[in-house]
Protein backbone atom coordinates (compact mmCIF):
# COMPACT_ATOMS: atom_id res chain seq x y z
CA UNK A 1 0.00 0.00 0.00
CA UNK A 2 3.05 2.65 1.08
CA UNK A 3 4.43 1.56 -2.65
CA UNK A 4 1.71 2.99 -4.20
CA UNK A 5 1.16 6.22 -2.07
CA UNK A 6 -1.67 4.58 0.06
CA UNK A 7 -2.50 5.13 4.01
CA UNK A 8 -1.54 2.01 5.72
CA UNK A 9 -3.17 1.28 9.35
CA UNK A 10 -3.29 -1.72 11.48
CA UNK A 11 -6.09 -3.21 13.96
CA UNK A 12 -4.08 -4.29 16.69
CA UNK A 13 -5.94 -6.29 19.90
CA UNK A 14 -4.13 -5.11 22.82
CA UNK A 15 -4.02 -7.54 25.53
CA UNK A 16 -2.60 -6.44 28.77
CA UNK A 17 -0.20 -9.74 30.48
CA UNK A 18 0.05 -10.93 26.44
CA UNK A 19 1.36 -8.52 24.18
CA UNK A 20 3.31 -6.20 25.87
CA UNK A 21 5.81 -9.07 25.81
CA UNK A 22 9.09 -7.22 25.38
CA UNK A 23 9.79 -10.01 22.67
CA UNK A 24 5.91 -8.46 21.14
CA UNK A 25 6.95 -4.67 21.42
CA UNK A 26 10.26 -5.54 19.40
CA UNK A 27 8.20 -7.77 16.91
CA UNK A 28 5.67 -5.03 16.66
CA UNK A 29 8.81 -2.35 16.29
CA UNK A 30 10.36 -4.32 13.11
CA UNK A 31 6.96 -4.59 11.41
CA UNK A 32 6.33 -0.91 11.69
CA UNK A 33 9.65 -0.13 10.19
CA UNK A 34 9.12 -2.92 7.30
CA UNK A 35 5.56 -1.42 6.72
CA UNK A 36 5.71 2.38 7.25
CA UNK A 37 2.57 2.03 8.98
CA UNK A 38 0.51 5.63 9.35
CA UNK A 39 -2.00 4.77 12.27
CA UNK A 40 -2.54 2.02 14.86
CA UNK A 41 -6.00 1.44 15.75
CA UNK A 42 -5.93 0.57 19.26
CA UNK A 43 -8.37 -2.80 20.01
CA UNK A 44 -9.38 -4.66 23.29
CA UNK A 45 -11.25 -7.86 24.20
CA UNK A 46 -13.74 -5.67 26.78
CA UNK A 47 -12.55 -8.66 29.32
CA UNK A 48 -10.75 -8.72 32.31
CA UNK A 49 -7.20 -9.82 31.14
CA UNK A 50 -6.42 -11.71 34.65
CA UNK A 51 -9.61 -13.77 34.04
CA UNK A 52 -8.58 -14.30 30.07
CA UNK A 53 -5.31 -15.51 31.15
CA UNK A 54 -5.83 -17.88 33.32
CA UNK A 55 -8.91 -19.34 31.61
CA UNK A 56 -6.17 -20.25 28.39
CA UNK A 57 -3.94 -20.77 31.13
CA UNK A 58 -1.43 -18.51 29.32
CA UNK A 59 2.62 -19.36 30.41
CA UNK A 60 4.47 -15.69 30.08
CA UNK A 61 7.85 -15.74 28.04
CA UNK A 62 9.15 -12.72 28.13
CA UNK A 63 9.22 -9.60 30.78
CA UNK A 64 6.57 -7.11 30.95
CA UNK A 65 6.77 -3.86 29.05
CA UNK A 66 3.45 -2.69 30.64
CA UNK A 67 0.82 -1.25 27.95
CA UNK A 68 0.66 2.45 28.82
CA UNK A 69 4.85 1.77 28.37
CA UNK A 70 4.44 0.16 24.97
CA UNK A 71 2.37 2.91 23.29
CA UNK A 72 4.85 5.95 25.03
CA UNK A 73 7.63 3.96 23.42
CA UNK A 74 5.93 3.27 19.72
CA UNK A 75 5.12 7.67 20.10
CA UNK A 76 9.06 8.12 21.12
CA UNK A 77 10.46 5.42 18.14
CA UNK A 78 7.94 6.46 16.00
CA UNK A 79 6.79 10.28 15.78
CA UNK A 80 4.43 10.06 12.86
CA UNK A 81 3.01 7.18 13.75
CA UNK A 82 -0.76 7.85 15.30
CA UNK A 83 -2.48 6.05 17.23
CA UNK A 84 -6.47 5.82 17.07
CA UNK A 85 -9.97 4.24 17.09
CA UNK A 86 -11.24 5.07 13.59
CA UNK A 87 -10.12 5.04 10.11
CA UNK A 88 -9.02 8.89 9.26
CA UNK A 89 -11.60 10.35 6.76
CA UNK A 90 -10.14 10.53 2.86
CA UNK A 91 -9.24 13.39 1.29
CA UNK A 92 -10.77 14.26 -1.84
Amino acid sequence: MKNLGGFASLNYLFMPGLNDEEEEFHELCKFIEDTKLDLIQLKNLNIDPEYYLNTIHYQPSGRKLGIRNVIKQLQDNFPNLRFGYFNPPVKG
